[in-house]
């Protein structure tokens, strides 16, 4: 064989030499390549997990309880949060002529009666879409509940102003001439409570951690038999009306 013969096929021989050194190389480069993004997401896999569980034992972001921001809070923070304001607890009390008396936690030995309720809520929160919740706000009402001393409440319900002074029956509502024509007189509530509903709407505020009530509005007034709506009054006025043509 030539010399040329030979060192063409040298060269041949070289450039195959070359071409599965760079294949070689792009292999080896995608396989790191690879196995970093494989790593990457696993760790971010890893990460997200570990987050959801975290979200086992706190709140998620935006997590708004009864009007109060509970969010990243654990299970223990939020139940302190309720038994702090179990402690400050303060009852308003409306009457029929918008005067107010309030009820305090502290002389019914109030107390926040902890159950399983926001643990529960903890972990019936939808964790592993935890990223979501960075945008959309969850508001939630939840039942809580606390305890009190019977005979302190009874006491401070005695001493109300509503309870203690004298107690005036309601007026019904009444046909009443005016010169002219009979027309409707509005009834008259007066200051006569029913004790039993108040006492029992006044307990299931406390339970509830309701912290005002309308006296009129829970029915714990005497009513009128009849008022200015009465179809037996709105009857009568008619039939006197007739008497005056």
């Amino acid at each position: 064989m030539s010399d040329m013969g030979i060192k063409g096929k040298k060269r041949r021989y070289e450039k195959r030499k070359a071409r599965k050194r760079k294949v070689e190389y792009a292999g080896k480069r995608f396989r790191k390549i690879g196995i970093s993004l494989g790593v990457s997401i696993g760790i971010l896999v890893l990460l997200y997990g570990i987050t959801a569980l975290f979200f086992n034992w706190y709140f998620l972001p935006n997590t708004i309880i009864n009007d109060k921001n509970c969010s990243m809070m654990s299970i223990k923070k939020v139940e302190d949060l309720f038994k702090k304001e179990a402690d400050e607890y303060i009852l308003t009390l409306t009457d029929k002529d918008g005067n107010t008396e309030k009820i305090t936690g502290k002389e019914i030995e109030a107390a926040y009666k902890k159950d399983d309720e926001i643990s529960q809520l903890a972990r019936k929160q939808k964790y592993f879409l935890w990223p979501v919740s960075f945008f959309k706000e969850q508001k939630i009402r939840l039942p809580l509940h606390m305890e009190y001393n019977e005979g302190k409440l009874n006491q401070a319900i005695e001493r109300l102003h509503i309870v203690s002074i004298e107690q005036t029956e309601p007026v019904s509502a009444y046909p009443v001439y005016n010169g002219k024509e009979y027309v409707v007189q509005k009834e008259q509530y007066g200051t006569k409570i029913l004790t039993d509903q108040l006492q029992s709407q006044i307990e299931q505020s406390i339970r509830e951690v309701n912290k005002t009530l309308n006296l009129l509005d829970a029915g714990c007034y005497e009513s009128p038999r009849f008022t200015a709506d009465s179809e037996e009054v709105q009857k009568a006025c008619k039939v006197l009306n007739q008497y005056c043509k």
